[in-house]
C-alpha cells in the first residue's frame, strides 16, 4: 500500500536525517559559492571575476562527468573525499591566496565539491524517502534566502567572507560519520526489482528543466540585476522575499493537491511572465519590488520542484540513466550556458523588449503544452507517487506483461493490495460497477475465476 502523504513529517527516519543534515548544509553552500557569486557577475574577496566564472566552469564539468562515471553504491567513500579535499584545498587558497601557488591551486577545488556533491545527489535520489527529499530541498532554501537576506540587510557578511564559507560546508562534513552503504542496498533491494520501465515521455522533463534554468536562472536573473543597477532601491530582499513564499506555497500545494507538480510548474511559467509584464510597467519603487517578488517566488518553486521531481523519477524507476542525463542538462547546459546567457544579457547592450518576449512566448508555450506533457500512462504515474511519502511501484511492473488496459492493470493493482470493490471504486473515482467490469475483463484475459488465482498468477 501507499505510503502517507509527503508532508507528513513523522515519515523522516532518524538514520537519514544525517543525509538530510549534510544535503541541506552543502546544497545551500554550492548555491552561495558558485551559483550566487557567478551570476551576480561581480569580483570576490579572493578570486578574480574570471576565476570564479572558469571555476564554476569546471564543477559543472566535473559534476556532469561524475554522474556517468561514479557508482551510487559507493556514496560514502565519495562523500569522505570529496568533502575533506575540498576542506583542505579551500583552506590552502585562503593561506595562500596572495602568492601564485594559491591562486592555482583553487581550480583543483572543483574537482573535490563535484565529488562530494555527487555523492549526496545519489543519497538524496536513492536513500531519501519522498518526504525527507521535500524537506531537505524546502529547508536548504529556507537557509539559503535567510542568509543571503541577512547580507542584504547588512547584518552579515557572506560575499567577502571566505573564512564563512569554508565553516559553512565544514559544518555540511560532520554528518558523514553516520553515513552507511547498508542504507542505499536497503532500498534497493527495495526498489530495483519492481521498478517498471521508464517511459520516453519523462525525458522530456530534461528539456522543462534545461529551459527553466536558461529562462529564469539566466535572463531573469540579469534582468533582476539591471533593475538593480538602474534605481537606487535594493530588489534583492524583495526577490529572495519571494522566494521565502514560494517554499511555503510549495509545501502547502503538496499537502493539497493531487496533481500538484504540475500545478506548481504552471506556477513557474506563469510567474515568469507576469514578471516580464511588470519590469515593462513604469518604474516606480513599488513596481520593481512586486517585479522582483513574482521572479523569487517563481524561480524558487521551480528550483525545488526541479530536484524534487528528477529525485522522485529516479527512483521510481531506478534508472541510473535518466540521472546521468539530467544532471548533464541541468549542469552544462541549463546553469552553464544559462549563466553565460545571462551574462551576456546583463554586460551586453541587448535589446531588453526583444529577449523579454522570446522568453514570454516560451513560457506561454510551456504553460500550454506542459500538462499534456506530463499525462502519462498508469506504469509512468509519478505525479500521484510525489504526493505520497513512498514510492508503490508494489506488481506495476509484472502487470504491464499480461495485456492489461491502463485502468485494467490500476484496478488489478489495487485487488492485489486487498481493497474492496467499494474502495477501489473511492480510490480511482470510478462507479462500483466500472470496478466488476474491470476484474471481470482481468479474469477473462487471465483465464481465472478467483482473487487467488490472480494472486497465485502475478506472484509467480
Amino acid at each position: 500500500m501507499i505510503n502517507s502523504r509527503v508532508t507528513n513529517i513523522q515519515n523522516i527516519r532518524n538514520n537519514i536525517i544525517p543525509y538530510m543534515t549534510s544535503w541541506i548544509l552543502s546544497y545551500a553552500w554550492i548555491v552561495l559559492f558558485f551559483t550566487w557569486w557567478v551570476n551576480d557577475f561581480k569580483n570576490s574577496f579572493i578570486f578574480e571575476g574570471n576565476d570564479i566564472c572558469a571555476i564554476y566552469v569546471l564543477f559543472l564539468i566535473f559534476l556532469s562527468l561524475f554522474s556517468f562515471v561514479v557508482c551510487p553504491q559507493r556514496f560514502d567513500k565519495y562523500a569522505k573525499i570529496g568533502g575533506i579535499g575540498s576542506v583542505l584545498i579551500m583552506i590552502a587558497v585562503y593561506i595562500l591566496h596572495d602568492v601564485s601557488l594559491g591562486k592555482n591551486v583553487v581550480f583543483i577545488l572543483p574537482i573535490f565539491v563535484a565529488l562530494f556533491f555527487i555523492s549526496l545527489l545519489h543519497i538524496f535520489i536513492y536513500i531519501m524517502n519522498n518526504t525527507e527529499k521535500l524537506y531537505s530541498m524546502i529547508i536548504s532554501n529556507f537557509i539559503l534566502i535567510s542568509i543571503v537576506i541577512l547580507q542584504d540587510l547588512h547584518i552579515i557578511d557572506i560575499f567577502n567572507n571566505y573564512i564563512f564559507m569554508i565553516v559553512m560546508f565544514a559544518l555540511s562534513l560532520i554528518p558523514i560519520i553516520k553515513f552507511n552503504k547498508e542504507d542505499y542496498k536497503s532500498e534497493e533491494d527495495k526498489y530495483l526489482l519492481k521498478a517498471p520501465k521508464i517511459s520516453k515521455i519523462l525525458y522530456i522533463s530534461l528539456i522543462i528543466n534545461c529551459i527553466f534554468l536558461v529562462l529564469c536562472r539566466g535572463v531573469g536573473r540579469a534582468f533582476l540585476l539591471m533593475a538593480n543597477d538602474m534605481y537606487p532601491f535594493n530588489l534583492e530582499i524583495y526577490y529572495y522575499a519571494g522566494g521565502f513564499v514560494g517554499c511555503i506555497i510549495i509545501f502547502i500545494l503538496y499537502s493539497y493537491f493531487k496533481k500538484c507538480n504540475i500545478v506548481c510548474w504552471n506556477i513557474v511559467f506563469s510567474s515568469f511572465i507576469l514578471a516580464a509584464f511588470i519590469y515593462l510597467l513604469p518604474s516606480t519603487e513599488i513596481i520593481k519590488n512586486i517585479f522582483a517578488f513574482v521572479l523569487g517566488f517563481g524561480i524558487m518553486i521551480g528550483i525545488n520542484i526541479m530536484y524534487y521531481t528528477l529525485g522522485v523519477i529516479s527512483k521510481k524507476y531506478w534508472d541510473f540513466s535518466y540521472v546521468k542525463f539530467n544532471i548533464l542538462i541541468i549542469a552544462l547546459v541549463g546553469c552553464g550556458f544559462g549563466t553565460i546567457f545571462g551574462k551576456f544579457v546583463y554586460t551586453m547592450n541587448v535589446s531588453s523588449l526583444i529577449v523579454l518576449t522570446i522568453s514570454v512566448v516560451v513560457m506561454i508555450i510551456l504553460l500550454i503544452v506542459s500538462p499534456y506533457l506530463m499525462a502519462t500512462f498508469f506504469n509512468d504515474k509519478w505525479t500521484e507517487d510525489s504526493i505520497m511519502a513512498s514510492i508503490d511501484n508494489e506488481n506495476i511492473r509484472k502487470l504491464s506483461n499480461y495485456g492489461f488496459t491502463v485502468k485494467e492493470m490500476e484496478v488489478c493493482n489495487c485487488v492485489l493490495n486487498n481493497l474492496t470493490v467499494r474502495q477501489i471504486a473511492a480510490q480511482m473515482n470510478i462507479s462500483e460497477n466500472t470496478v466488476k467490469f474491470h476484474k471481470k475483463q482481468i479474469f477473462k484475459k487471465l483465464d481465472i475465476n478467483s482473487k487467488e488465482e490472480l494472486i497465485k498468477i502475478i506472484e509467480n
